[in-house]
Parts: structure tokens; sequence; C-alpha cells
């Protein structure tokens, strides 16, 4: 059985918990809708996911209690898993997201002290003009772009000189108007749009401040905020690491709290306690001496392929596998740990190479870039599980993990905002909400009595049912 069909009926978590676990929304980052539009609010996540990507917060983990259990006990554990979503949220709130627009338009203010104030790199404009084919014509206007535009295409490595490539419906010589620079002034009751207005300073003056800013911005934007999560505090202790703490914490929490044998046993949960207790190879050899029996941790690997053709193995960044070696007859347990998708036992190798297959969703945890490159319908397969350095403690080399993917994520959808043309409004908010999906990882999964009430949903519930893990 896969790890989503386990768990597919698995409701929302019950009396808007998230509301009192103090989540804290980056700068421009939206409120999330509470409304549900299907089996755990698929649709809800989906919608405030970046185009083409499913919301994280659509695959929650289930963690059950018994039908009987009074609505006191269900809160009871709701509210000690809620702990740890507070303490991450209070290391997210101290993370400083770089801002490209900010900085635009404190650079531009610092290099135009006299502009108006406020400064709207929106409504300050330039002209490009088509030179016309004889003296006695007017040269054409054939755009007049914001400071703003040619920012943001700076920003994206295009050059703002090419007027040719940015504007290839204009044929002939084109060029900027070399006056002023326009304002976008107030619409009147006599204009159907906002009138230019005189600027204040020079076109010339103002793509050379464009031409100094730094180009490939989405290399240096992504490697800024995973800076900020490895860069030490004044006692030596980076965000990264105690995330990874937390993430232990909920771990443990995780299994101590489930009462499904079927998702995870007593067994299982031993084995929770003592990578919890034991989080590197290192540790656990000193713990365990005897290396049959000693409990083991590994990071795992998919493998693509789509037709006839075979992709090289793709590490998963975050998930982990524990294994407890059997002895005598009995064969090996392995507990898969998904972040923010919860736990889930295997009784053998067998059964978790059959889960993997069985579970396309797991390739949202590789980075968005290979997803994209990847053909429709392929399919992902168990590949192996990897090594860990033996120094290595598995919390925060998940974390770690999640932020290598999160800075690649990041540079790939700011290389794509680029291409398309964003605005540097929107080239700003998609680095406000690039780590969305990373601090949705510390989200608590979901309560649910057992056994769960019968349940019908629509073929089109059906048909856009995400997996769960």
């Amino acid at each position: 059985m896969s790890v989503g069909s386990i768990i597919s009926s698995a409701p929302r978590l019950v009396q808007n918990s998230e509301s009192r676990a103090g989540h804290i929304p980056s700068v421009r980052e939206p409120d999330r809708t509470q409304a549900d539009d299907g089996p755990g609010g698929a649709g809800s996540a989906e919608r405030a996911s970046p185009p083409g990507q499913a919301g994280q917060s659509a695959f929650r983990a289930l963690l059950s209690t018994p039908a009987a259990a009074s609505a006191l006990i269900q809160q009871e554990k709701i509210d000690v898993l809620i702990e740890p979503l507070k303490q991450a949220n209070a290391v997210f709130a101290q993370i400083s997201r770089p801002s490209p627009l900010q900085d635009a338009r404190q650079a531009f203010e610092k290099h135009f002290p006299h502009a108006p104030r406020p400064v709207d790199l929106n409504h300050i404009h330039l002209k490009v003009h088509q030179l016309a084919d004889t003296a006695q014509a007017e040269d054409k206007l054939v755009a007049s772009p914001s400071v703003a535009e040619l920012i943001v295409a700076h920003y994206s490595g295009r050059d703002i000189d090419d007027l040719h490539g940015r504007y290839p419906f204009a044929p002939g010589t084109l060029y900027y108007n070399p006056g002023n620079s326009y304002r976008r002034g107030e619409a009147t009751a006599a204009s159907d749009g906002k009138p230019l207005l005189p600027g204040f300073t020079s076109t010339q003056d103002i793509l050379h401040f464009i031409r100094q800013l730094p180009s490939n911005q989405a290399t240096d934007l992504a490697r800024q905020q995973t800076q900020a999560f490895i860069t030490p505090d004044k006692n030596g202790r980076t965000p990264h690491e105690v995330l990874g703490d937390i993430r232990k914490q909920q771990i443990t929490l995780e299994a101590r709290q489930q009462d499904n044998d079927s998702i995870l046993g007593k067994a299982s949960k031993a084995l929770v306690a003592a990578i919890a207790n034991h989080p590197s190879a290192a540790d656990l050899a000193r713990a365990y001496p005897d290396e049959h029996s000693r409990p083991r941790v590994h990071g795992l690997s998919v493998r693509a392929s789509s037709g006839n053709h075979v992709f090289p193995p793709l590490t998963l960044p975050g998930p982990f596998v524990m294994e407890q070696p059997g002895s005598g007859d009995e064969g090996s347990l392995f507990v898969l740990c998904l972040p923010g998708w919860g736990l889930k036992e295997f009784g053998s190798r067998q059964e978790l190479m059959a889960s993997v297959a069985a579970s396309p969703a797991l390739s949202k945890f590789l980075p968005e870039e290979v997803q994209a490159r990847l053909p429709d319908g392929t399919r992902h397969e168990f590949n192996a599980l990897e090594p860990i350095p033996s120094d290595t403690r598995i919390f925060a080399h998940s974390v770690r993990q999640q932020l290598d993917k999160l800075e690649r994520d990041t540079r790939y959808r700011l290389e794509q905002a680029g291409k398309r043309g964003v605005s540097l409004d929107e080239f700003d908010g998609i680095v406000g909400h690039s780590a969305r999906d990373f601090r949705r990882s510390f989200e608590p999964p979901r309560f649910v009595s057992h056994p769960p009430a019968p349940r019908q949903p629509g073929v089109s519930a059906l048909t856009a049912m995400p997996l769960r893990a």
C-alpha cells in the first residue's frame, strides 16, 4: 500500500489550529485561505502556490486518535504539535529576506537625492522613438517603458540598450528620447488614462543609473536568501541548526502522538526515538556497538523514466529513511520521514520500494527546474538508500538539503520570471514567496479519529485528489 493511500481521507486540522500556531507571514505574503475545495484543502493549497505547482500544505500527514477519544484529548495533542511550529515561526520571523524592489528604490533615491518623494519607479517613464524615414516626417513614439520595467530587465541579465530585442515589432532605428524622463500623473476627468508629466532628470542619467545596478540578480538573490539561514548568530548557532533541532522535536512528538499502528507501530516509535537521541551515524555507532543490530539512517533517491529513456538517479532533498536491521528471520523495519508530510513505517525494503513507485507526488521534493525538465508522464521509482556522512546530524542535514533546494528554486523562478518580462513588484514578490513551501514543511500533520467516517467524494474530487504521505 502506498504512502498516499494510507491517509487519503485526512481532513483539515481541526479548529483552525494554524491560527493558534502564531503563523507569521513573510513580507508581501498574502494571507492563506482557510477554504477547502476537497479532501484536505487541496484546492486552497494549489491556489496559494506559484503557478504550476501544488502547495505542500495539500500533502498533510495523518495522525489518528481513537474514535472514542474526547475532543479535549484531541485538542491537547494538537497543542503539543503546535509548539514546534511556533518555535519555527519565531526563527523565520528573524530572517530578513532580500527585496530587489526596495534595493532599487533606495539606490534610486540615493543617486537622485532631489527626486520627488515618495519615489515610485513604476511612474517614472522614458520614451523610445523610431527614427522617421525622411527628414520631413516626425519620429514615431514606440513605447514608454517605466524605470521599474527597465530595472527588472537589467536584473534579469537582459540588455536594456537592445531596443530591437525589446520591441521586435518596430523596424528601423530605435532610440531613447534624449530629453527628460516623464512621470505618470493622476488621471483627470478629461483624460482616459494617466497623463505623462515632465520629469526631473535626463533619460541618459537614468539609463546610466540602471546600467550600474547589479545584473543577474536571480543568482545573487537566491544566494542571499540561503545565506541568512546559515549565518551564525552571536551564540555561534545558525538558524538552519536551530530548525534542525525543531524538526527533531517535531518528529519525536509526531511519533509519540500517533495511535494508528498501521502508520507507526511500537517498534517504529522506538526506532524514531533512537535516531532522535543519536542523530548521526557516529552517535549511533557509539550507542550501539553491534553493527548488525544498529539503527541506521539514509537519504533517499529515485529513478525517473519516460518511455524507454531512464534519467540519472535523483536525490530527494529533505526526506530520509530510518532503518532497524532485522534479527534472525525477521526483516528490517523502515520508517520514511517526509518533511511536512509525516512518518510512515514499512515492514520491508520491498514495501518501501513499492510505496515510492506508487507515490508520484514525491517528485514534488525535487528541485523545480528538474521537475520542469522531466517529460509529462515521467515515472519515479525507488533507486537507493543513500549514505549520509557519519558525523552529520540527520535533522540539520535534512533542513540543509531543503535550503539547497530553496536556493535552486528561487533562482529558477526568478530566471523564468525575467524571461516572461514580469514587473518589478512581481519579481520582488517571487523572492518573498519562494520560502513558503520550506516554512510549511514545519507545519504539524492533521488529526482524524479512526476509523474515519465513510466518505464518497465526487468524480471531480477524485481526479483532483493529491497524494498525502
